[in-house]
């Protein structure tokens, strides 16, 4: 049985064991070792300080039996800075922190979890590089929208595969539920449903939001004048890793304030007292509408070429991924039929993103990007390895 036990050690082993391939990859590269470094403890310390904030809204929490728990975590407290400075921002916008009648047990972040998030956002970013050929911000732009799109077609498997969910609404429970894993759990009421096989549709959004603005920021910074390029002395590639959480944060946190205003208060402000369409209609519209924003960003800023093959370290997070959420499928035979569609679904995107014959034939004809011409392959850009 795939049961929890057997859950847990496979994705601890699993996601450590991607992070650390990503780690001896960049190692191994001669003229880019110390850029994808920083990119790979940029995209740890990100990610790791976002779910230490997105942990104390109270919208979910990690099972307590995980391993290997992050600083900053501990049993939820009232007196915490963090929570205080996030309770204040919420009373102020979206004006309620947590879920009424769900009570989180703990703000343990595991490690194996931000490890397998910070590999395949890197594993995005060496995507971009390799697929995008211009520079400067048209290329930060298609970046964060090719990226953003990607790591939804990833959550959009994992996440309803792993985590359960438990309804505190006042309305009866609408059963919206994925497997039973239990890897982590979400709570949901009547204002944050989890539509997507339970899982809440603002959490698609904090991971459009936090890729697209690491891809943007990164593909910006990666040039002759941004925070992150050849450095002669190892020390400046240090005091860039937290200068660059630091602009991350600046960028994100306005941005998601406001898209989770648009979620949860956009009919309120736009058609009250009454909404005029289902709150379910309203939330799948949001997230459809930042989609298509981000195919609007490809098809505007995008310079793609297939001609660049992708290497292992591109793919190998996903494969992981896939694979086991292929695993918990097969061994539940309560497993919903929609899910198996979904992860076929997603695994063939994800698929058709890394052959050579993706943005050529895919994006060009449907979306409209502008290819690059086989010859200019020597122009492309010079932190493709």
């Amino acid at each position: 049985m795939f049961g929890y036990p057997t859950a847990v050690f496979l994705f601890t082993v699993a996601a450590c064991g991607a992070w650390a391939c990503t780690l001896v990859w960049a190692l191994k590269l001669r003229e880019q070792r110390f850029l994808y470094v920083t990119v790979l403890l940029v995209a740890t310390f990100f990610l790791g300080l976002s779910e230490s904030l997105g942990i104390r809204l109270g919208k979910y929490q990690y099972h307590s039996a995980f391993p290997l728990a992050l600083p900053l975590g501990g049993t939820p407290s009232h007196s915490d800075l963090a929570w205080q400075g996030l309770n204040w921002i919420a009373m102020h916008t979206v004006g309620q922190m947590g879920i009424p009648g769900c009570d989180q047990l703990s703000w343990n972040i595991p490690f194996p979890v931000v490890a397998l998030e910070a590999a395949f956002v890197v594993a995005f970013f060496r995507i971009s590089l390799l697929r995008l050929t211009n520079s400067g911000w048209s290329a930060a732009f298609a970046a964060a929208g090719l990226n953003a799109l990607l790591v939804v077609n990833l959550d959009a498997i994992l996440d309803p595969v792993v985590s359960t969910s438990v309804w505190c609404g006042t309305a009866p429970d609408p059963n919206y539920h994925g497997l039973t894993l239990g890897l982590w759990q979400w709570f949901t009421n009547d204002t944050h449903p989890g539509y997507w096989f339970g899982v809440p549709l603002v959490n698609f959004i904090s991971w459009f939001v936090a890729v697209g603005t690491f891809s943007f920021l990164l593909r910006l910074e990666t040039g002759p004048r941004g925070l992150l390029r050849r450095y002669k002395h190892w020390f400046k590639y240090v005091l860039a890793v937290p200068a660059v959480v630091i602009v991350l944060f600046i960028i994100q946190v306005p941005i998601k304030i406001g898209i989770d205003l648009v979620l949860v208060r956009g009919q309120d402000f736009l058609f009250d007292p009454h909404p005029v369409v289902d709150n379910k209609i309203w939330h799948f519209g949001v997230m459809v509408v930042l989609l298509l924003w981000a195919v609007r960003l490809m098809r505007r800023y995008g310079e793609f070429s297939s001609i660049r093959r992708i290497d292992w370290t591109c793919v190998a997070a996903q494969i992981l991924v896939f694979a086991f959420c292929l695993g918990a499928l097969w061994f539940d035979p309560s497993a919903n039929a929609n899910l198996w569609a979904i992860w076929f679904l997603t695994a063939a995107i994800a698929s058709t993103v890394e052959s050579r014959s993706f943005v050529a034939r895919v994006i060009t004809r449907i979306f409209g990007g502008r290819p690059t011409p086989q010859i200019e392959v020597s122009k492309v850009s010079p932190h493709g390895s």
